[in-house]
């Protein structure tokens, strides 16, 4: 028998059941989705990696023709219309499978054959099969029954007399009540002979080893037919029968079987650079106990040579020698490997708009680093590189632009070199911009801020951002489903292209319901932390900005995963009642609250929401028609359309929150520090375990998005150990309330300190960019192994002394990111108060502006100026270890750590009064961004009063290094050199951070 196998072996079938359940199956046309056939013929469109989709099946890789080969019509035709492999259908290896194991279980068959003819239109599928001189007898069915016969039907040649005796002869999945009787009273005495029948070329001792049945002991129905499965997983045999038959000396069971041809030797020629193994375990060819199949032995010669081509070896070829026959026994493969190819470089030609570098940026294909790394060749990948190069021109307005390439190999085709030959054509510019579909909001509203004007030219990055913002602006309106679509007009003249937005403004939509969904058999997040997560609340207007910063934010929160397969998802579904009234009280509902809305009372009229800029008068007037709200004037909310409601559901996979991470750091001011720490993102301090499955199942101290952390960063100069709990939404409020508790040790230069404290601490978010904070601490101050002779202020500082101060403080930030921002700005102020022991205020007031002064067309490659301003001044009797000292990174470079400061007797006491600033450019060196230059200056002072007589002043270079893996800080290396200082200043060039953590 010859028939193709899937999976490792190419097309392996799902396996044969019982005979006739597949039979039956046939008869039923039992179907189900299957894979599109591969390695047949067909050609499959590619797909861009960026948008891997299934292959699409089009009119022409379709089966138009299903036939048979070596029968007659009309049993052909009927045959046919059994088969799951039909016309019109794309070609599945599993329908094929199914179709020949069914063709097979009938027993009529002594070969059955597929063979694939390509035609213009479509694939043939012809089945060669050959029937058997006395066709097999299913257990438990007579021979004049044959399940792939219509009824409608009739077989070629008269039926026969049933041969089932029951008493002699008997199978017990017979449907005859009396044979199930006999059987079952044969089985009560002990087997006298297990039977193996038809075996040929496999041992005997090999087919024992897959039954359960055993001469002198008792068999049943259900080991008999464990042992058939169990003989039929093997796939050594085309059909399996069993029969029991008296004897004097007691039941006798018979297998009876028709072996597969079995493969007998398999060679792997010429294999050097890819080990035998591993084309073993691709193949899964084992002799003695894989089938033989032409089909499959083709399949696993294509096989090979793709993996070759995977590993880069392009010009590999795979013939296969022995196995291409029905009456071969062996598989030889002649491999003739040819060199390993390489990209030793990739060339742009014809590119003036864009550099090299940027270019290879869009490409899969990446030439050879130093003769050691990447630049695998993979000719598969050139086109879709010329698609992603072909994507970038067009979204920077380039749409004539022509992308060609050819390949140039060396003498011995182990290297090539890939060239780009573009024809960029002219870039369009936009001449007319027009708005369709706009009623509620006016033109001129949408269209204010935008970036793309008339005249400008076209640059898709920017017109996405003008969409965006119109989205925004009925987003706010809760006009959810609102459609903006930018279309482009290419127009008679050359080099012009109109836009078009076309809108659909759609219906107003509120939120009724935010159901969480938690995946899990043990899910222990509470659902409330969802929605303090989340921006939006029952009773909003649904805008879909906020419910987009919602899943944002939920998936950055680190209590969910987000991998592509189990990230967060958010599910909206329009509510289907009829119009529900909503009383005011019930529309705002507390943050956290687990019921969306308490009670929605059932009436037909909508009531108007609670006061709002939209829908109700208020003392600014309704801003989006101004006047509307003025004696005389309707109410906007009579003149729109009740808003109708959607539900909001969040299907969510928790993460491992509970972390144990060691790392080490190392910069100019603290030294080698390393860094152990025990952290639990998701902690819930009032759930203690109340059992030991709480513990077992993991919901024990977990679930309510708390955070805490223990952590030791022992070091050279500096150690800390901390204990902290915080609570994001304490109380489900927007407060932000934590306490911790530390020891904390340094050896500066003049005294080794040690502080034992703890704080307390609450932060209120008033939107998105103003925040306030409020913090008490407590700290047992020790300072130790000061100088002989040491001024007063440190004097006093000896021994034991106990710190207590409040600190209010107030922030504003706008910046695109915390890390390496490119706009916006941060401004902080702060009032710090002392009490107890020490009685002083500390005022600081600290700013960061950051410009983009340069980007690309595309938005990237930004230079970005940064400044920084710091003014700080404390009380008279602030002691030396809390007053203001300067120097080192990140404070003032081209100093060493606290070189900055007034010195008495030579000993650095620190200041009462800081005064800070620097202005930073930086720029990117590489393409990608990963290494950036910085050119800086730094000035500034710190004195005992409010002066700039000793002002100081540096300039300086540096890099900033982002290394994947490490992390969003990037390594910082800067060198600087003071212009103005003062005698006693102690100078340092050179100033760095590296941080690692796991």
């Amino acid at each position: 028998m010859t028939r193709p196998k899937s999976g490792e072996r190419c097309l392996q079938s799902t396996g044969l059941r019982s005979v006739c359940a597949l039979a039956l199956a046939l008869v039923s046309g039992v179907a189900t989705a299957r894979e599109p056939l591969a390695g047949v013929g067909f050609s499959t469109p590619k797909v861009a990696p960026q948008t891997a989709q299934k292959p699409v099946a089009t009119a022409t890789n379709l089966i138009i023709d299903v036939q048979f080969e070596g029968l007659d019509p009309a049993t052909a035709a009927a045959l046919a219309k059994q088969m799951r492999c039909r016309p019109g259908q794309a070609p599945s290896r599993q329908l094929l499978d199914d179709d020949i194991e069914l063709l097979w279980a009938s027993g009529r068959f002594g070969q059955v054959m597929p063979r694939w003819d390509k035609r213009p239109n479509g694939f043939v599928l012809t089945y060669v099969v050959s029937e058997r001189a006395e066709p097999l007898v299913l257990r438990g069915q007579s021979e004049d029954e044959d399940p792939l016969i219509d009824a409608g039907h009739t077989r070629p040649a008269a039926p026969k007399e049933k041969t089932f005796q029951p008493l002699k002869k008997m199978s017990f999945e017979s449907d005859s009540e009396n044979t199930r009787a006999a059987v079952t009273e044969l089985l009560q005495d002990p087997l006298a002979e297990v039977k193996i029948v038809g075996h040929v070329t496999i041992p005997q001792k090999d087919i024992e080893k897959h039954i359960k049945c055993r001469p002198e002991r008792k068999a049943t129905p259900e080991m008999i037919k464990e042992d058939v499965e169990a003989l039929t997983r093997t796939r050594w045999f085309a059909s399996v029968e069993h029969t029991l038959t008296r004897s004097d000396a007691g039941p006798v069971l018979t297998y009876k079987l028709l072996e597969r041809p079995i493969v007998r030797n398999v060679e792997y020629r010429g294999c050097q650079k890819i080990k035998q193994a591993k084309l073993e375990s691709l193949t899964n060819l084992k002799v003695g106990s894989s089938p033989y199949d032409v089909s499959a032995n083709r399949e696993c010669a294509r096989r090979i040579e793709e993996l070759y081509h995977e590993k880069g070896f392009a010009f590999a070829t795979v013939e296969l020698v022995r196995g291409d026959d029905k009456n071969d026994r062996e598989v030889v493969f002649e491999i003739n490997e040819g060199p390993k190819v390489y990209v030793s470089d990739v060339d742009f030609q014809g590119n003036e708009f864009f550099n090299d570098a940027i270019l290879d940026l869009k490409l899969r294909t990446k030439k050879r680093l130093f003769w050691v790394f990447g630049g695998k060749y993979d000719p598969t990948t050139i086109p879709d590189d010329k698609a992603s190069l072909q994507q970038y021109y067009h979204s920077l307005g380039f749409f004539d632009v022509d992308i060609q390439h050819e390949e140039k190999f060396n003498e011995d085709k182990s290297r090539v070199t890939i060239v780009y030959n573009i024809t960029e054509g002219v870039r369009y510019k936009v001449r007319n911009i027009d708005v369709m579909g706009s009623a509620i909001i006016p033109e001129a509203e949408l269209r204010k801020d935008h970036k793309v004007t008339g005249g400008e030219y076209f640059t898709q990055r920017k017109i996405a951002g003008d969409v965006e913002k119109m989205r925004e602006q009925y987003g706010k309106l809760g006009r959810l489903f609102a459609k903006v679509d930018a279309q482009p007009r290419f127009t008679t003249e050359p080099g012009v292209v109109d836009i078009l937005y076309k809108i659909d403004e759609d219906k107003v939509y509120r939120v009724r319901e935010i159901n969480v969904h938690v995946a899990g058999d043990y899910p222990h997040t509470r659902t409330n932390l969802v929605r303090n997560i989340a921006t939006i609340q029952p009773g909003d207007l649904a805008d879909p900005k906020k419910i987009q910063q919602t899943k944002t934010r939920i998936a950055g929160s680190g209590y969910f995963e987000n991998d592509p397969q189990n990230a967060p998802r958010l599910d909206i579904r329009k509510v289907e009642e009829p119009w529900l009234k909503v009383p005011e009280a019930d529309v705002n509902v507390a943050r956290g609250q687990d019921s969306a809305v308490p009670m929605l009372a059932q009436g037909r009229g909508p009531t108007p929401p609670p006061q709002g800029y939209i829908f109700d008068s208020s003392p600014q007037g309704d801003p989006l028609r101004p006047g509307v709200n003025s004696p005389g004037e309707e109410n906007l909310w009579e003149q729109m359309p009740p808003p109708e409601f959607i539900d909001i559901d969040a299907y969510l996979a928790e993460a491992r929150t509970g972390r144990l991470m060691f790392g080490v750091g190392v910069n100019s001011n603290s030294g080698v520090v390393g860094n152990i720490v025990l952290q639990e993102n998701n902690f819930d301090i009032l759930r203690p375990p109340s059992s030991f499955e709480d513990l077992w199942n993991g919901t024990a101290w977990r679930g309510a998005g708390q955070k805490f952390r223990i952590e030791a960063l022992p070091g050279t100069q500096v150690s800390r150990y901390l204990v902290d709990w915080q609570d994001p939404y304490f109380m489900d409020t927007n407060v932000n309330f934590g306490v911790s508790g530390f020891y904390f040790q340094r050896f500066y230069r003049f005294w080794s300190e040690q502080r034992v404290g703890g704080r307390v601490r609450a932060g209120y978010q008033l939107n998105q960019q103003w925040s306030t904070s409020v913090a008490l601490r407590m700290e047992g101050v020790q300072i130790s192994d000061i100088p002989a002779a040491s001024p007063p202020l440190l004097l006093d500082a000896k021994g034991d002394s106990f710190l207590s101060t409040v600190r209010l403080g107030l922030a504003h930030d706008t910046r695109d990111s915390a890390f390496l921002p490119t706009t916006g700005h941060f401004v902080e102020g702060s009032i710090e108060q002392a009490f107890a022991e020490f009685d002083y205020t500390r005022l600081e007031v600290e700013g960061r502006q950051y410009f983009t002064t340069y980007q690309r067309p595309d938005g990237f490659g930004k230079h970005t100026l940064a400044l920084f301003g710091n003014v700080a001044w404390t009380g008279d009797s602030t002691p030396i270890y809390e007053r203001f000292y300067a120097g080192g990174f990140q404070s003032f470079r081209g100093f060493a750590f606290r070189g900055v400061t007034p010195l008495d007797g030579g000993v650095e006491v620190g200041g009462q009064f800081q005064t800070l600033g620097s202005v930073e450019y930086m720029l990117p060196v590489t393409a990608n961004e990963m290494v950036k230059a910085v050119a800086f200056t730094d000035f500034g002072t710190v004195d005992r009063d409010v002066s700039l007589d000793k002002f100081r002043l540096s300039v300086g270079a540096g890099l900033r290094i982002t290394v994947p893996g490490m992390g969003p800080v990037p390594i910082a290396l800067d060198w600087a050199v003071p212009v103005m200082k003062q005698d006693f200043d102690r100078d340092q060039l050179f100033s760095f951070y590296i941080g690692i953590n796991r």
